[in-house]
């Protein structure tokens, strides 16, 4: 892990070590008297997508796609569930480069296709099977958090680790308390499945903060305090309690029959499954000697996240499989950061995880990110909502980011930052989509495999989609507005580093 010059204070890590190669723009009328409204202009999101599809792409698409049908037959034909998979990834791919010409994130399209397509007279994903659905999500959550992995460092943790963690637990905990307990009274469900469905809206989108947090760490905005960093650091703990606390309220409240005893335990230990996996393969993959080149390096770290995953999903542990991603990014780094252990590595190199991100960044880009939020679209059947549940939905989402914004406005407030900074913070917690696109189906998805013969399963089944809508305006609404936020107000509220003002006046 790396850090550049005279940001290193504030270093994000690997995906950040590339991007910090880029200049920033030079302004074609240099003078002090520039505007916020010129900042925002070059901070806005851009309209050129890390997904860019060319006709000659379209054209070797076309290629594949033949060979496929005339080598596996009917499955790759309309009607069959691989043609669906790749009805719903084209759209989504298409959907997103719209999304990012209009300036809006690119999740919206995504999200937007899937919605379309479920609900179009016809049956268009009629073919795509639940689990595939499942599988694809948790291979989603999989790529994302090992990519936090890679991207948190040791030292910077160290340095902003205070306010990073104020930041984590105080106003996500509080939210998904208030959450559950308006979810309680709207939804009339049980309070511990409500709970279960707060700590899924607690949890900020890494694959949206992240990002953001890079570019204002390339303009330079909030890098004389770390504020990129503590976000991204706060990023991470978040995500963690929002999945640990999941795990253990959903098994809670779905737990029946003789396994209940099992299904209450695999709550928090899967957590303790997903972590000693991730140490362990982190602890081998460091040994340099042995992975001595790129490509064995990205097969084992991308292999043993995915393994870690699928391994815990097929025992309904999805939360372990996702912090045990996490954990490999990070003790694998640690290793490569520190020449760990011993003589099985070639010496410390901080250039290895950089590699392992730009094909991680790539792979979420092109396939994981498309997959993930279109197939969480497809879960989602207008018809079949109860009457109300949106509006429901859209309250209890609203209110929640409501208490959030106060509550991490309130907790910043020292004297390390100015009243501007504190309601940055306040701002940049906003964004959400990931983790909610992840877990919001995993409630309904137990609800089927394991109350199918109670006696009140059409009432828990019904829960179950109004957990689903409430995950998918979350993404609508904080997933949007949340994102553009952030970037309209950094230019206002942040103050710029010396020395990027220097390289930009």
């Amino acid at each position: 892990m790396s850090t550049s010059g005279a940001m290193a204070d504030v270093a994000l890590n690997t995906g950040a070590a590339e991007k910090q190669q880029q200049d920033v723009p030079l302004p074609q009328a240099p003078g002090p008297a520039r505007t916020w409204k010129e900042r925002l202009r070059r901070l806005r999101p851009s309209g050129v997508s890390s997904v860019s599809v060319t006709p000659e792409m379209l054209l070797l698409s076309a290629v594949v796609y033949g060979v496929l049908v005339f080598c596996m037959g009917n499955v790759f034909l309309p009607g069959g569930p691989a043609f669906a998979t790749l009805v719903i990834w084209i759209c989504a791919i298409v959907a997103a480069e719209i999304a990012a010409y209009l300036r809006v994130p690119r999740v919206v399209g995504m999200l937007g296709t899937g919605i379309l397509l479920a609900n179009v007279p016809g049956g268009v994903v009629a073919a795509f099977p639940a689990k595939w659905g499942v599988q694809f999500r948790a291979a989603a959550l999989a790529t994302i958090f090992l990519r936090c992995g890679l991207e948190l460092e040791f030292k910077t943790i160290a340095l902003y680790k205070w306010p990073a963690l104020r930041l984590a637990f105080i106003p996500g905990l509080a939210e998904a308390v208030f959450d559950a307990g308006i979810a309680h009274a709207v939804f009339k469900m049980p309070f511990v499945l409500a709970l279960s469905l707060g700590f899924i809206l607690k949890a900020v989108g890494p694959g949206l903060v992240v990002p953001a947090m890079f570019q204002l760490q390339k303009q330079g905005l909030g890098a004389n305090k770390g504020i990129p960093s503590t976000i991204v650091i706060a990023a991470s703990f978040d995500d963690i309690i929002a999945i640990t606390g999941f795990s253990i309220f959903i098994n809670v409240a779905i737990a029946t029959g003789e396994n209940a005893a099992w299904q209450i335990a695999s709550g928090p230990l899967q957590v303790v499954f997903g972590m000693i996996g991730g140490i362990i393969a982190g602890t081998v993959l460091g040994a340099t000697r042995i992975f001595n080149n790129r490509y064995k390096r990205l097969i084992g770290i991308y292999g043993c996240a995915l393994l870690i995953m699928f391994f815990l999903e097929y025992f309904d542990m999805l939360s372990g499989g996702a912090l045990g991603s996490l954990t490999v990014g990070l003790v694998t780094c640690y290793m490569w950061e520190h020449g760990r252990p011993g003589r099985l590595s070639q010496g410390p190199n901080n250039n290895f995880s950089a590699d392992i991100e730009r094909v991680a960044a790539a792979v979420w880009s092109w396939v994981m990110e498309p997959m993930l939020f279109a197939t969480i679209g497809t879960s989602i059947v207008f018809s079949k909502l109860p009457p109300g549940t949106i509006p429901k939905a859209v309250l209890v989402v609203c209110t929640g980011i409501c208490l959030r914004g106060i509550i991490s406005l309130g907790i910043m407030a020292t004297k390390r930052y100015n009243w501007k900074e504190r309601l940055f913070f306040a701002v940049a917690w906003t964004p959400k989509a990931t983790v909610q696109a992840s877990l919001s189906a995993v409630p309904l998805y137990l609800i089927n495999e394991n109350l199918r013969n109670s006696p009140d399963f059409t009432e828990w089944q019904g829960w179950g989609n109004d957990i689903l809508a409430t995950g998918i305006f979350t993404i609508i609404i904080c997933g949007t507005l949340g994102t553009l936020f952030v970037y309209w107000c950094a230019p206002m509220l942040l103050e710029q580093s010396v020395s990027v003002k220097k390289r930009i006046y």
